[in-house]
């Protein structure tokens, strides 16, 4: 017994989906080639966050220096866990975070910000030694310490009280002053 098969059962056979062996080495050859720029691309981004590192150790150090600075010209010092108080030159400067930031102020006023991006940070006191230690929000880590001159602390009390009295002397400054201006206006 002959079969006999006709020319359409026949196409549709050949007609089958599949993969050539054209679109094949086509898939390979994209493969290859996202496989050859990958290296590329890491290198390029191990290099961007190099650069941003970079930037963060460069503030660190010049905030490190300047409270090297200060630390050293201080009268007194009051260590927080969150916050130091030093005096220099008659002044109360404030170390604080606020928000992303490590700010500096002077007397209670001003915003200036000596840190950025950092997660937390803490200020810790063991003997004469003043440790510092920060996360910044990119998860780098920087700690520093440094001996802190001259040995006196200061209890907060004490530095409230003295603010106290440097701000009842400016105002009693004032209130002569306006009572001698007052007084000398005359008025016809």
């Amino acid at each position: 017994m002959f079969m006999i098969r006709s020319k359409s059962a026949c196409q549709d056979s050949s007609e089958q989906a599949g993969f050539t062996m054209l679109e094949t080495i086509f898939t390979m050859l994209i493969v290859g080639l996202i496989m050859l720029f990958f290296p590329l691309i890491l290198k390029a981004y191990t290099s961007i966050e190099r650069a941003l590192e970079t930037d963060t150790d460069y503030e660190w150090h010049i905030f490190i220096i300047q409270l090297q600075k200060e630390t050293k010209r201080a009268s007194y010092w009051f260590v927080q866990t969150n916050q130091l108080d030093i005096e220099v030159d008659g002044r109360l400067v404030s170390y604080e975070g606020y928000g992303e930031v490590l700010r500096r102020r002077v007397a209670d006023a001003g915003h200036e910000i000596v840190l950025q991006n950092v997660s937390s940070h803490s200020f810790t006191l063991d003997g004469h030694m003043l440790h510092l230690f920060v996360t910044f929000t990119n998860g780098i880590q920087k700690d520093a310490s440094f001996a802190l001159s001259p040995p006196q602390t200061v209890e907060k009390k004490e530095i409230i009280e003295e603010k106290q009295e440097q701000e009842n002397k400016k105002e009693q400054v004032q209130g002569e002053n306006g009572e001698k201006k007052g007084g000398s206006d005359t008025y016809e």
